[in-house]
């Protein structure tokens, strides 16, 4: 390691990234994009239009898994998400080898595939917790939105069989804050918190579509008609009877400054809302082709398959996409919703 590397990497110590031993801190945030396959057609989302979904080799994952371990403290969450999760195949053997290496591992599901087999199997080899996605407790707007109908019932009886299966189990809701959704926003809060079998409900707010070209006018574009907030006075309205439901209740987790973060994002996705640099710099995300991003709008600074990670972590390309985290001042879906941060 060179020593202007070594001066790069200590003068971004006041951006998130610190040094030990000549080396960044552990990635905060691990993600694996198990699969680009679904069989939705969610408004938000256009990874079902992809012709050639990839699905991560299990090798590779496993030596992943195995580096990742030299760098970073137990205990250590893995989220696993997709395209739809349970549409991986290799799925219980993913969990079974973070299990294995120590990792506690949450997934992301539409509910459609939540078998009494396939939870048992998931169940078995280690899962612990389950984010569920349910945009309206109105089955029929939840169904309109993600493109399937009979959708919400199934993750309704989802979330009751895992239970039966896993008392012990955590189920999550996440909901996407929409158009066509934001009138029954609180009725799904409401309902979520009365559910002895729901641990907590998360809100995120849309961003662009998953999949679909970068395009500041989206939100204009026909195809994603309806799923953008465009009435403020209506977002106002429910942004502070969140607020104000959460500050007696506990199972909504989003913070208060995070709501507010969703207003100003909605009243004007065009500036930045966060008055401080992204954190991002320390997450990391592994495509299903097995490539490595710590943003995926900044490219990759590697691939699994060459199982040479550490070395991509410490990679000059890998700092020259933290330089630029830094100083990008684009709202996302990772900033604003995934990994937001009140602090850095």
């Amino acid at each position: 390691m060179d020593l202007g590397y070594k001066k790069q990497l200590f003068s971004l110590m006041g951006n998130g990234v610190s040094t030990a031993q000549n080396r960044p801190v552990s990635p905060e945030y691990v993600e694996l994009i198990v699969n680009k396959s679904c069989f939705f057609r969610c408004r938000m989302c256009r990874i079902w239009k992809l012709e050639e979904p990839d699905a991560l080799d299990l090798d590779d994952a496993d030596n992943f898994l195995r580096t990742l371990k030299k760098l970073v403290k137990l205990p250590y969450i893995i989220y696993i998400c997709g395209g739809e999760t349970l549409a991986y195949r290799k799925l219980p053997h993913l969990i079974r080898k973070c299990s294995d290496y120590g990792f506690d591992t949450v997934i992301t599901t539409n509910g459609w595939l939540l078998s009494e087999k396939n939870i048992k199997r998931l169940s078995d080899a280690g899962l612990r917790t389950w984010v569920l996605s349910l945009d309206s407790i109105d089955l029929k707007i939840h169904d309109s939105l993600r493109g399937m109908k009979g959708s919400g019932e199934r993750v309704i009886k989802g979330i009751r069989l895992i239970k039966k299966i896993n008392p012990e189990a955590r189920v999550n809701i996440n909901t996407v804050i929409m158009g066509e959704n934001l009138h029954t926003l609180m009725k799904t809060v409401e309902w979520a918190e009365s559910n002895e079998d729901i641990s907590t409900i998360h809100l995120n707010a849309v961003t662009a579509p998953i999949a679909s070209p970068i395009n500041r006018k989206w939100r204009d574009d026909p195809e994603f008609k309806g799923i953008w907030p465009g009435h403020k006075d209506e977002v106002d309205k429910v942004i502070d009877q969140l607020i104000k439901f959460r500050k007696n209740n506990n199972k909504l987790v989003n913070p208060e400054g995070q709501l507010e973060l969703f207003r100003r994002y909605f009243h004007d996705p065009f500036s930045f809302v966060i008055n401080r640099p992204c954190h991002m710099q320390k997450t990391i995300s592994i495509d299903a082709d097995g490539s490595i991003y710590m943003c995926h709008d900044l490219g990759k600074i590697g691939n699994i398959s060459d199982r040479k990670f550490e070395r991509d972590w410490l990679s000059k390309e890998a700092m020259g996409t933290r330089q630029r985290i830094s100083q990008c001042k684009k709202n996302c879906k990772m900033l604003i919703n995934c990994n937001y941060k009140e602090t850095v």
